[in-house]
């Protein structure tokens, strides 16, 4: 991450960085398309502080609840 910071914004990093494992318990992609429901559904479980609970097999139900996100412009809690 440093050396891309340093590619791409030609400035020096200077930021304090910490790393948290979470184990072996973390969700597989088992496919070359969900990569962004991944994303996203890591992201909300690091905001929201919970396990990462969910696999593969879900990925069509957050697709959908993202969808429904979008086009009504609220979260779903």
């Amino acid at each position: 991450m440093i050396e891309e910071y340093k590619d791409k914004k030609k400035l020096t990093f200077t930021g304090n960085w910490t790393h948290t494992s979470h184990g072996y318990d973390v969700p597989q992609q088992r496919n070359g398309y969900d990569c962004g429901v991944f994303a996203c559904r890591f992201g909300e479980c690091e905001a929201r502080n919970s396990k990462f609970d969910f696999s593969q097999k879900d990925m069509p139900l957050f697709r959908k609840r993202m969808i429904l996100e979008i086009v009504s412009k609220n979260v779903a809690l």
